[in-house]
C-alpha cells in the first residue's frame, strides 16, 4: 500500500497536475488495474473451459466406442443415433428400437434363439412398439447409455458445464394421437401397427440365433405434426430474439428433422444440433455473461436448445455479420454461417476468413447474386447443400 502511494506522490510531484487532475488519474489507474484482472481472469477461464470441453470430448468418445464394440457382440455393424435417426438397445443389446424422423420409418429388430411362431413374433413385437410409443424424452436420454454416462461421470467434475431437467413429453405418442391417450387405446394401436408393417425372421450373420425384423411407416402428416410440437417454443423465441419463426423451423428441419433425440459425435445434441465447443459457447455467454460448457441434458431440452440455436443465429445475424446492408443478403450469409462458422463463410467471397472484408465485397452485390457466390464457392458441399435446403424450406413452414 505505501509503494501504491509513493507512486502517486512522485507522479503529483512531477507533472505538478491539480487535485482534479490527480483524482481523474487515479480513477482511470484504477479502472485500468480493474480491466487487467478481468481480461487475464477471463483468459484463464477461457482456458479451463477449453480443457474441460477437451476432457469431456474424450470421456465421450471412449465411451462411444466401447458401446459400439459390446453392439457388434451381437450385430453385424454397430448402429447408432445420428442427427435424424434414434437408435437404441435394450441393456443386453439384443433388442434394437429405431426411428429414422427423416424418411418417416419406425424398425424393431429383436435377436431370438429359437424360431419363434406367428402370435409369439408378434407379442413381441407390440410389446416393443408399445415402449416406443410411451417412451418419454427423460427415460430416452437414460437409455442413452454414453450420452448419460459420460454425463453423470464428468458434470460434478467440470467447473464451466451447465447441466438441465429433461422434460418428460412422450417422444412419438404426439405423432400418433390428436390427444393423450390411455394404455389401453396404445395397446390397440400398437396391435394395429404390427399387423400392417413389414414382418421377417432370418437367420443372425454373428451367431447361430434368430432375427426377428419390423418395419413400418409413421403417418403420412407426421412432419407437420412434429413441427407442430415444437410450435409454442420456436414462437417464444423468436419474437424475443427478432428472428422470424419460418427460418428457425426450417433449420431445425433441415438439422434434425425434428428429432428431439438428435445427435451427431462432433459432439452436437438436440433439435437444432448445438455444438457446446462453438454455438454453445458464444450462446451461454450472450444468456449468461460468461460461456458454458454445456451437457447433453442441457441440449435434450427442447426449450433450451431453441432458444441456444436461436441466440446463436442472432449472434451471428445482428453482430458478426452486422455490416452487410442488404437484410436478404445478411441472412443468406448467416445460415451458412450457422452450418460451417463465419469465417468458412468470409471464403466464398475472399481468400481468407476476414468477415469486415467479405462484406466490403457483398455490399457490392445483389442478394441473388450472394446466394449464387454462396452456392458456388463455400469451402465444403456439406455447406453448399445446407443454404439450398434451408432456403427453400422457409416457404413450407410460412403457414403456421
Amino acid at each position: 500500500m505505501k509503494k501504491v502511494l509513493i507512486f502517486f506522490c512522485i507522479i503529483f510531484i512531477a507533472v505538478g497536475v491539480s487535485g482534479e487532475s490527480f483524482d481523474n488519474y487515479k480513477k482511470e489507474y484504477s479502472k485500468k488495474k480493474f480491466y487487467d484482472k478481468e481480461n487475464q481472469e477471463f483468459e484463464e477461464y477461457r482456458k479451463r473451459l477449453n480443457k474441460e470441453f477437451q476432457i469431456y470430448k474424450n470421456t465421450l468418445m471412449d465411451k462411444f466406442k466401447k458401446y459400439k464394440d459390446e453392439i457388434t457382440e451381437y450385430w453385424q455393424t454397430a448402429e447408432t443415433s445420428t442427427r435424424k435417426k434414434w437408435v437404441e438397445y435394450s441393456d443386453d443389446k439384443k433388442i434394437k428400437r429405431v426411428v429414422n424422423f427423416e424418411t418417416g420409418e419406425i424398425r424393431i429388430e429383436v435377436i431370438v434363439s429359437t424360431q419363434p411362431n406367428r402370435s409369439t413374433i408378434k407379442d413381441i413385437l407390440s410389446q416393443n412398439l408399445e415402449y416406443m410409443l410411451n417412451e418419454d424424452k427423460r427415460t430416452a436420454f437414460k437409455n442413452d447409455q454414453v450420452s448419460y454416462n459420460t454425463e453423470k461421470k464428468l458434470k460434478s467434475k467440470l467447473v464451466t458445464a451447465k447441466s438441465a431437467e429433461i422434460e418428460d413429453d412422450k417422444i412419438l405418442t404426439p405423432i400418433y394421437f390428436n390427444d393423450k391417450p390411455n394404455k389401453n387405446k396404445i395397446k390397440k394401436k400398437t396391435r394395429r401397427l404390427v399387423d400392417k408393417g413389414e414382418i421377417g425372421v432370418e437367420k443372425s450373420p454373428v451367431s447361430k440365433a434368430k432375427i426377428i425384423r419390423f418395419k413400418a411407416q409413421l403417418p403420412e402428416n407426421s412432419l407437420r405434426k412434429k413441427a407442430k410440437i415444437f410450435e409454442p417454443v420456436v414462437t417464444k423465441y423468436s419474437d424475443k430474439y427478432r428472428l422470424r419463426s419460418d427460418l428457425i423451423f426450417s433449420i431445425i428441419h433441415n438439422e434434425s428433422s425434428f428429432n428431439p433425440m438428435a445427435q451427431s459425435y462432433v459432439p452436437a445434441y438436440g433439435l437444432m444440433q448445438i455444438v457446446p465447443k462453438s454455438a454453445g459457447i458464444d450462446a451461454t455467454r450472450f444468456l449468461f455473461g460468461k460461456p458454458k460448457l454445456l451437457m447433453p441434458s442441457y441440449l435434450y431440452n427442447a426449450k433450451n436448445n431453441v432458444e441456444i440455436g436461436i441466440v446463436y443465429f442472432r449472434i451471428l445475424y445482428y453482430n458478426y455479420l452486422k455490416e452487410i446492408k442488404n437484410p436478404t443478403s445478411r441472412l443468406y450469409c448467416a445460415i451458412a454461417s450457422y452450418n460451417t462458422g463465419a469465417g468458412n463463410m468470409a471464403k466464398a467471397f475472399t481468400r481468407n476468413s476476414n468477415i469486415s472484408n467479405a462484406a466490403i465485397i457483398i455490399n457490392r452485390m445483389d442478394s441473388e447474386d450472394v446466394y449464387r457466390t454462396l452456392r458456388r464457392n463455400l469451402p465444403y458441399e456439406e455447406t453448399k447443400k445446407y443454404i439450398k435446403r434451408v432456403v427453400e424450406k422457409i416457404p413450407y413452414y410460412n403457414s403456421f
